[in-house]
């Protein structure tokens, strides 16, 4: 079993849910949702593992990786 980290992206009047695997730094930078944080893809990266913990696989590879 695996889980697969979904990220909301705001941009604009759209807001669409991508899987972290498909999701790239680029896009973090331009989520509005994030603009807040410092370095938004590794952001999401590491609060999905900090959430989830070691109980399951974690698939967020990223697109540009």
């Amino acid at each position: 079993m695996a889980w697969h980290t979904l990220i909301e992206h705001a941009e604009g009047n759209v807001d669409t849910v991508y899987l972290a695997h498909d999701y790239t730094d680029d896009m973090a930078s331009a989520n509005e949702l994030l603009v807040d944080v410092e370095n938004p893809g590794e952001w999401i990266r590491s609060k999905a593992s900090e959430v989830i913990g070691t109980e399951f696989e974690i698939d967020q590879s990223t697109a540009a990786a």
